[in-house]
């Protein structure tokens, strides 16, 4: 059943209701609503972890991960993550990726001479790391792993905190195991980004139900990502937005006429997005503060 939270970066309950998202869990419905005091948009009520759990079979990751073109075109969006970033090419050392799927950025970064962990909590998609590419995956949650303190130079998480119900809890280990100084990068959907703000319009228009719910419970702008950052005691050291808009990575439309506008915008957020970081996605990095 699910259950109501509270703001998970400062406490709050209370909330303004954005709109009806037009999914119900058990016969509750479920609302995006956002923090009337740090301004942090998420689902209430959300799923327990049982229930969160449940969403993530294995048809979820064979849909979405399994075809060679998506590895192919992550791999390629990886690479470029890499040469463009200092962090990534100055230096090697030890980094975990917390979420990892079917491994395509730990295929990615092993290439780059790093040495590689992966945590995924789907027994599928990380049999397939260990068994078919050779990669040292936990099955489970990062909590869960048991990794020593200070045992990582740098942990990634790419499209994973908008899925957590325990914000708080999951930065606290990354910060335990880091290094003194270590980086945390991440990615999470842009909440800003003109093409999610159409399809909740579009949505709300026609009482359909909003995509990705109840999978994504928490919803970012790049002021809110900073303080969940900062009231954990992670120092942001870049923040900006990005997309991989070119090969439709993180687009799952159809056809028609919305699927042409949804692309149309896109390409201009992906072309013009920086100005006012509305790019389909948040990219930051954070420094552990010690």
């Amino acid at each position: 059943m699910p259950e109501s939270v509270i703001c998970q970066i400062c406490g709050s309950t209370e909330t303004r209701l954005i709109q009806d998202t037009h999914v119900s869990l058990k016969s509750t419905a479920i609302e995006l609503v956002k923090c009337v005091q740090c301004g942090l948009v998420y689902l209430n009520p959300q799923p327990v972890d049982e229930e969160i759990r449940q969403l993530y079979s294995d048809d979820y990751f064979i849909q979405w991960y399994s075809s060679e073109d998506k590895r192919e075109f992550s791999k390629k969006f990886f690479h470029t993550l890499f040469a463009h970033n200092q962090l990534m090419t100055n230096g090697r050392g030890r980094l975990l990726d917390v979420g990892c799927g079917m491994g395509f950025f730990l295929e990615v970064a092993r290439e780059w001479s790093w040495d590689v962990k992966g945590v995924e909590i789907s027994p599928y998609a990380s049999e397939h790391c260990r068994e078919k590419m050779g990669l040292d995956v936990h099955t489970g949650t990062l909590e869960s792993a048991e990794y020593e303190s200070g045992e990582f130079d740098v942990i990634t998480a790419f499209d994973v905190l908008e899925h957590l119900t325990d914000l708080p809890g999951f930065l606290s280990s990354v910060r335990r195991i880091l290094k003194k100084d270590g980086r945390f990068l991440v990615i999470v959907p842009n909440y800003d980004s003109p093409v999610f703000q159409l399809d909740r319009i579009i949505c709300g228009l026609k009482k359909a139900p909003m995509p990705n719910i109840p999978e994504h419970l928490t919803y970012f702008r790049s002021d809110t990502l900073e303080k969940l950052f900062q009231t954990n005691e992670l120092r942001v050291e870049m923040l900006t937005t990005t997309g991989a808009n070119d090969e439709g990575a993180y687009l799952r439309v159809g056809g028609g006429v919305m699927a042409a506008v949804r692309s149309l915008l896109n390409n201009i957020s992906y072309k013009y997005g920086n100005v006012a970081n509305r790019k389909e996605s948040i990219l930051a990095v954070a420094r552990k503060v010690n």
